[in-house]
């Protein structure tokens, strides 16, 4: 069990766990793997030539954020973001995008425990609202915040704030999953302890030194351990 204490009066008081906030590509959504498919298909079909080492570097960016990757390029970024829509939907409705695994065990268990669950994503509100109907999680999500309800994306912590704004929770009370460098700081940066849980998929191993220092950073090799990081 992971206890959050905090000093108040010079007594030291538990801290209880009232809100879990989940990323969800790579976290919950085993979905990576296909965006960086999706974008490899598309520029070879499009004659592009983009190492999948620079396609993975843009893992936990927003799209914007991808966007201006690929505009710097002198690409056509729309044609090229409607060609890769149409990839993710065809790999969605064919079952190849699941729940990560223990994802369902998870929610389930932080139900139990009536703990609230909150979502912190860099994706859009349109796909990331039908990937998580689709695969049946999004009626657990009690506070959802998306990629285009924020201005400053990951690692800036508005994406948290709002999260626990709409809560009402504050961020000791807060507990983040994460699979980036970029979200796990994005927690950080909002003082909720973060556990970083690095997406199996991905084809480069996680430098954490510039956050791993940090009070509120946390490790786990998957979801079924998170349980112990919760109070």
């Amino acid at each position: 069990m992971f206890f959050k204490l905090k000093i108040y009066r010079n007594v030291v008081i538990l801290v209880t766990t009232k809100l879990v906030i989940f990323d969800m590509d790579g976290l919950l959504i085993d979905s990576e793997r296909i965006y960086r498919a999706g974008w490899l298909e598309v520029f070879q079909n499009n004659g592009i030539q983009i190492a999948e080492t620079t396609i993975a570097s843009w893992q936990g960016q927003s799209w914007l954020q991808t966007a201006k990757a690929i505009a710097k390029r002198g690409l056509d970024v729309s044609k090229l973001q409607v060609e890769r829509e149409n990839y993710i939907n065809k790999q969605l409705y064919s079952g190849n995008i699941k729940p990560k695994p223990y994802a369902l065990e998870m929610i389930e268990y932080l139900k139990d425990q009536q703990i609230k669950i909150g979502l912190a994503t860099s994706t859009n509100k349109a796909r990331a609202t039908k990937m998580l109907n689709y695969l049946e999680l999004f009626a657990a999500i009690d506070y959802p915040c998306y990629g285009d309800e924020v201005i400053h994306h990951k690692p800036a912590p508005e994406v948290y704030l709002k999260v626990l704004k709409k809560a009402d929770v504050s961020a000791s009370s807060a507990l983040a999953c994460e699979d980036s460098i970029q979200g796990a700081t994005a927690a950080i940066n909002s003082a909720i302890n973060v556990v970083l849980i690095p997406d199996s998929s991905a084809i480069k191993k996680l430098d954490t030194s510039s956050i791993d220092s940090s009070q509120f950073f946390h490790q786990a090799e998957n979801l079924s351990q998170l349980k112990q990081f919760v109070s």
